[in-house]
């Protein structure tokens, strides 16, 4: 029975060895990285400008009657001027109305989207390139952002900010530790795909096999302890 159980637990840890190590590496990088580092909070600004209230001229329920099915209605400044942004129930797209003159604010052009990335950033970095996304955007970013643009800066870390082109905002940053983190992510959950199921077939089997080897190397310690101690009580 001791010998079955040594074969068993030889294979087991065999089949589950590489794995361990991958949880523990992916493990130590996830925690030991500031997680506020990892989202980009370091990259920008966030200290938004104040609202110039004596350029506001178009309220809350004139703008509501123009757009009856506006929805998540917020004020705040963009390019110097107040605007409304919402979400507009029937297409569940994205609205910026300038907030002066009530008059809907097209989709930003590529260098209004760069104006706002580098206005975003807290150090002084040249712009590398700016690429606008309609569809198909990179997995790094939901696509329920789209659509925005992608503005990629200088350095080694490639710190890229995504502004979106139908409000003006920061959609969120990335940069390498960034995309490390997700990969570290996917190994350690092993969902290689985009490491969103935490609970897939994989992962599933290979703590069920980690338990076993688990409980298999306590029975054999068990064993090996419990022996000597009989001996050296009949002896």
């Amino acid at each position: 029975m001791i010998a079955f159980s040594r074969r068993w637990h030889r294979r087991i840890m065999l089949f589950t060895g590489l794995q361990f190590l991958l949880w523990t590496a992916s493990g130590l990088y996830m925690v030991i990285t500031d997680i506020h580092f990892i989202h980009g909070e370091t990259l920008t600004t966030q200290q938004k400008p104040d609202i110039d209230w004596q350029q506001v001229k178009v309220s809350v329920t004139a703008l509501l009657s123009e757009y009856p099915k506006a929805s998540d209605v917020s004020l705040s400044m963009h390019a110097g001027l107040p605007v409304y942004r919402f979400r507009q129930t029937d297409d569940n797209t994205w609205t910026m109305v300038n907030a002066t003159s009530g008059e809907a604010i097209p989709q930003l052009s590529q260098s209004q989207a760069e104006a706002v990335a580098l206005a975003s950033m807290k150090a002084k970095v040249s712009v590398v390139e700016v690429t606008l996304f309609i569809a198909n955007g990179p997995e790094e970013v939901s696509s329920r952002h789209l659509p925005y643009w992608q503005v990629t800066f200088e350095g080694w870390t490639s710190p890229t900010l995504y502004v979106s082109a139908l409000t003006g905002e920061i959609v969120t940053a990335r940069h390498v530790f960034w995309r490390a983190f997700d990969w570290m992510w996917r190994l350690h959950i092993m969902d290689w795909d985009d490491g969103a199921d935490v609970g897939n077939l994989f992962l599933l089997i290979f703590a069920f096999s980690g338990l076993c080897a688990a409980l298999m190397g306590a029975h054999l310690t068990i064993f090996h302890v419990k022996r000597p101690v009989k001996k050296w009580i009949k002896g």
